[in-house]
């Protein structure tokens, strides 16, 4: 069985050896490769090497939304969020699309769940930072785990507001209405905090922590101002999409746990996304501790050799 990532750029990726472990433990033989390409070039080749046996890949960034127009049959979770980062090639060569980041960041947001007990989970009520990719389908997975009020929160409100209507229209088009949602658009110049509502989480869906690790102007008023509005009767939680490459906290990890939050990154999303995707390709789904452990050693690996060269 052949698989692979298709990204731009790729050699930073963890999916190599999750996936290979996944083959592993199922005593399944297969590889998979990465193939750094272009956007403009993408589609042109994913079809070769289709035609040259690829059994299915993934799409990260800048491909999901061409992945998306690549396939020809599309679950209900790539149809929600628009985009795919999972596609299988069937017998007959046709592509079927899958979007497992919405199912990761499911998993990810039940550990903090978990954490929080019910005193969080009754509220229902979050903050979304960004407005890209991992926005949308954060927006949709809290949605479907049953929050009634978001705020999405983008450098221009233009962005958050067409990451709303986005998100409204696809669940209008699934029949998934929700007469009591309330999604609300603002840019970081609103202080969405002055609402008479207690939020109860925030999710960073923004680049901070993983190309930059200066704190934002509205990183501490965000934090600061979640924290003093805590009431007694629930708990402040933190969602960092992102992790860091030697698993560190972020700077967003940093400024929550001083302000009181649970907190999660993005780590056990990245590693429940390559399992539902193992399952997509496979019909199995492989123990997230197998993939942990796969790509944890791959991080000690990379910061022993980092540090031999220095």
């Amino acid at each position: 069985m052949r698989l692979g990532l298709f990204g731009h750029p790729v050699n930073h990726s963890l999916s190599p050896p999750m996936h290979r472990a996944a083959f592993l433990f199922f005593g399944i033989e297969g590889s998979y490769d990465l193939f750094d390409v272009e956007e403009a070039a993408f589609q042109s080749q994913a079809r070769w090497c289709i035609e040259e046996g690829l059994s299915g890949f993934n799409a990260t960034i800048p491909h999901k939304h061409s992945a998306f127009e690549l396939c020809s049959r599309h679950s209900l979770e790539a149809r929600l969020v628009g985009a795919v980062n999972t596609v299988r090639v069937d017998s007959a060569g046709e592509l079927h699309a899958h979007n497992t980041d919405l199912s990761g960041f499911i998993y990810g947001l039940g550990l903090l769940h978990n954490l929080a007990g019910t005193e969080a989970v009754n509220l229902k009520s979050a903050i979304v930072v960004g407005a890209g990719g991992a926005a949308r389908a954060s927006v949709m997975g809290l949605i479907l785990c049953g929050y009634r009020s978001v705020c999405v929160i983008a450098r221009r409100v233009e962005q958050a507001q067409a990451l709303c209507t986005q998100i409204a229209e696809s669940m209008e088009r699934e029949g998934l209405k929700s007469p009591d949602l309330e999604l609300d658009a603002y840019d970081f110049s609103s202080n969405v905090l002055d609402q008479s509502k207690a939020i109860s989480l925030i999710v960073n869906c923004t680049p901070v922590g993983l190309t930059v690790d200066a704190l934002p102007n509205w990183a501490e008023q965000l934090f600061c101002t979640a924290a003093q509005k805590k009431g007694a009767l629930h708990a402040c939680m933190f969602f960092d999409t992102v992790y860091k490459p030697d698993l560190s906290d972020t700077p967003l990890l940093t400024l929550a746990k001083e302000n009181g939050f649970l907190t999660c990154d993005g780590f056990p999303m990245l590693v429940a996304q390559a399992a539902y995707a193992f399952q997509f390709w496979t019909g199995r789904l492989p123990p997230h501790d197998v993939l942990y452990a796969a790509a944890s050693a791959e991080i000690q690996s990379r910061l022993a050799a980092k540090s031999v060269a220095s």
